[in-house]
């Protein structure tokens, strides 16, 4: 289930990630691709090894997106995945597939992902908060591949993901 669940939201993405539109596109998970991404690089977080782990943020779903940008030794471009942590992790979680997989020349975007609670004490209620997180995450996960293909280290044509848990849903 978890593998289908990931296969089915990593094509909902580049389905909803590929074209030039302009103008922000109708649907629940609808957002300007237009507008700025924000992209700000709090610098390098260790030294003195060949694979690059920076500490970036961006603009998505109205807040700011912490992430690891994990690049491999060299100019690229190279392909790149997404990682999204499970309930009660943080971005640290995938850090390690990430560095094994830039020493073998793929970049990667690690995302932190807090938890919303689910307020409301009826299931309605729930059932909505839920329906707001899962957006959420994925207009994150959206903006998450246009921050990948800015780079120029990066090749846009080559993006995937992987979610664990709760970042698989």
């Amino acid at each position: 289930r978890l593998v289908v669940a990931a296969a089915f939201v990593f094509c909902w993405l580049l389905t909803g990630c590929g074209g030039e539109r302009k103008e922000a596109e109708p649907g629940p998970f609808a957002y300007d691709r237009a507008e700025p991404l924000g992209l700000r690089d709090a610098g390098r977080v260790n030294d003195d090894y060949p694979v690059e782990i920076r500490d970036v943020s961006f603009a998505a779903a109205g807040r700011r997106v912490q992430a690891f940008l994990v690049l491999p030794p060299g100019r690229g471009p190279f392909p790149a995945v997404v990682y999204a942590h499970g309930a009660g992790q943080d971005r640290i979680a995938f850090l390690p597939e990430a560095t094994w997989l830039a020493g073998r020349r793929v970049a990667a975007l690690v995302l932190e992902q807090p938890e919303l609670p689910l307020t409301g004490s009826s299931p309605l209620q729930r059932i909505r908060a839920e329906r707001r997180r899962s957006v959420r995450t994925i207009v994150e996960l959206r903006r998450a591949v246009d921050v990948l293909q800015s780079l120029d280290r990066v090749d846009g044509g080559r993006i995937g993901f992987v979610g664990y848990s709760a970042g698989a849903r």
